[in-house]
């Protein structure tokens, strides 16, 4: 915390200075009085809980305006109901493995394409001036452009995917 302090001060007959110093306060921001622990633990709390409330509460209001069928934007209530039915019948947590075997394996080939282009274009003068305008122009492509690209090209596994996902869904529903 900074703390600043202004004072004045006299330096001789008549000759005032003014004194302005600014200091770090390694100790952290003052202490009010008669502030305890659980005081300032709400205080950096209530903003947080205040704003996914108000959050909540502004998805509620777009439900209940009827924008779109409850089938297509469910409440949050409902969310949260069928969120602690999966959880509890345990295909959250297989779709989260499923989610994070499929990120490692990702990320372990990209890793070595990554490995072996860097490895080129480093090593070797005229792979450099081939591709490395096309590197550093994707280098600069957000991250969710990409995502197109994704869909058009995996639609083999996104097809398998959404069969798994439908067959859990079916799996549990009574009517299925």
């Amino acid at each position: 915390m900074l703390v600043v302090d202004d004072t004045l001060s006299s330096a001789g007959e008549g000759d005032v200075t003014y004194r302005r110093e600014a200091v770090v306060d390694p100790a952290g921001p003052p202490k009010h009085v008669g502030e305890g622990r659980g005081a300032r633990i709400w205080l950096a709390v209530w903003p947080k809980v205040a704003a996914i409330g108000l959050a909540l509460l502004a998805w509620q209001c777009v439900v209940w305006s009827g924008w779109r069928p409850e089938y297509v934007l469910p409440g949050p209530v409902a969310v949260f109901r069928e969120l602690g039915s999966l959880t509890a019948d345990g295909i959250i947590t297989d779709a989260l493995w499923i989610t994070l075997q499929r990120a490692a394996k990702g990320f372990a080939v990209a890793l070595g394409i990554g490995v072996i282009i860097g490895g080129l274009v480093t090593s070797s003068r005229t792979v450099r001036s081939a591709v490395g305008s096309m590197i550093t122009g994707l280098q600069t492509m957000p991250s969710i452009a990409w995502s197109p690209c994704r869909s058009c090209c995996s639609s083999r596994a996104r097809e398998r995917s959404c069969s798994s996902s439908c067959s859990a869904r079916h799996r549990r529903s009574p009517t299925a």
